[in-house]
């Protein structure tokens, strides 16, 4: 029987984004009092190569998803199991490390009495996310490359996003990457340093674009929301 593993977190506690699991899980052979004995091999079969965050507390919580060579297990984290490339993982988990990733994940969390946020996994599956299968090569190899150079820097709490120099290199590498206006993600990152507070405030945004008089439109105004997805992505369709 293979034993479950359960994996450390690396951005959590500050470390470095190569972990290795720190635990193993040996199946028992009789139940413990008043429980049933649970199916050792349904348990293992729900382990992935990556864990996306079940529960964070932004003032000491570092990341929003973690990596590892081998499949895990995490006790506060969902297992995702995928059939990408392991480049493409790397780039996927660049994304979900990034500002306008933590935004869209902070508009679908489950507040609680205290600071926890729940994400359960209806919200990590309606989230948008990078299709890192349909980019082109070149723009995968220079994010997988990103993801290399900045796995092993830490984090700062999530709390802490405006002064967070790993964060700002991994937005500066993706929106160098996918063509993202800087002002674009400086709007992106004040939206999600505000997503972040505590105690966790309710978010709305507008929007008003300005262009000239001889272009398409001079004004464009997206109304007051809290539908933080469609105003990324307005604000990602916007041209000079």
């Amino acid at each position: 029987m293979d034993e479950a593993i359960v994996g450390r977190l690396a951005f959590l506690a500050g470390e470095t984004g190569a972990q290795q699991p720190n635990a193993y899980l040996q199946p028992r052979d009789t139940a413990a009092r008043g429980r049933r004995l649970k199916d050792s091999g349904a348990v293992t079969a729900g382990a992935g190569r990556l864990l996306l965050v079940e529960r964070l507390w932004p003032i000491t919580h570092r990341a929003m998803a973690v990596g590892f060579d081998e499949p895990v297990l995490g006790n506060t984290w969902w297992a995702l199991q995928t059939a990408l490339t392991a480049e493409q993982e790397q780039v996927l988990l660049l994304w979900l490390n990034s500002t306008p990733a933590l935004l869209l994940l902070l508009s679908r969390r489950v507040s609680t009495r205290s600071a926890w946020m729940q994400v359960k996994k209806p919200a990590w599956a309606a989230m948008p996310v990078l299709d890192v299968r349909a980019l082109p090569a070149e723009t995968l190899a220079t994010l997988a490359r990103a993801y290399e150079r900045l796995a092993d820097e830490p984090l700062e709490a999530l709390a802490k996003l405006h002064d967070d120099p790993t964060r700002a290199a991994i937005d500066t590498a993706l929106g160098g990457a996918l063509g993202w206006p800087e002002a674009k993600d400086k709007i992106w990152s004040i939206a999600a340093t505000m997503a972040a507070a505590q105690p966790a405030p309710e978010i709305r945004l507008d929007l008003v674009a300005y262009r000239d008089r001889d272009d398409d439109y001079v004004t464009r105004v997206v109304d007051l929301t809290k539908d933080l997805d469609g105003l990324h992505a307005e604000l990602m369709q916007l041209q000079a």
